[in-house]
């Protein structure tokens, strides 16, 4: 019986140690609880130890044959929360150390792309001087909104296009053609 109470106890302090190591390193601000926390596990353990005690007490008054497994013995549980007192107030984690930044390294800024220069402009293209068809006015029609010259045999009215050359505006005795950026005019003879 005395191997049961032993293995189980150590398995319960083992865990103890290992999820009160987690939680000091993991959650610093803890540690300034640490001695309350003992103390009130120590408090716990003077509690059941002594109720444990009067029961203990109570039962062998009652002259009780029956035998009481240890884990249910409060006094057990007295004496397994001292010691969780003992080590919550001196525990300290192995890895528990300030960790320090990474040393910096020296990043180099990027560099700047090659400065490459613009291409030449390119040389303006030849003048071409702008030869008109040879165009003859035979006539004209004059109308308020439609007028209509007669240009090598053919009508024509404003916009429309005389081998290459466009109708720009009919008058009285003249039209006014263009083609490209010149402008020549037609009289009427």
């Amino acid at each position: 019986m005395i191997w049961t109470m032993l293995g189980i106890a150590m398995g319960v302090m083992a865990a103890y140690c290992m999820i009160a190591s987690f939680l000091l390193a993991t959650f610093p601000a803890l540690n300034s609880w640490r001695a309350l926390i003992a103390a009130a596990f120590a408090a716990q353990a003077v509690f059941a130890w002594f109720l444990g005690r009067r029961k203990a007490q109570r039962r062998a008054a009652d002259q009780s044959k029956e035998e009481l497994w240890p884990p249910s013995d409060l006094r057990f549980h007295g004496a397994m929360l001292l010691v969780i007192a003992g080590i919550t107030l001196f525990i300290h984690p192995l890895f528990w150390r300030k960790q320090e930044p990474p040393p910096a390294v020296a990043v180099r800024p990027p560099s700047k792309p090659p400065v490459v220069a613009p291409p030449p402009a390119p040389p303006p293209p030849a003048v071409v001087p702008v030869v008109f068809p040879k165009l003859k006015l035979q006539g004209l029609i004059i109308r308020d909104n439609n007028s209509m010259a007669i240009i090598n045999g053919q009508s024509y009215g404003v916009g429309d296009t005389v081998e290459g050359a466009v109708v720009k505006a009919i008058e009285r005795n003249q039209v006014i053609l263009e083609l490209g950026s010149e402008v020549q005019t037609l009289k009427l003879e």
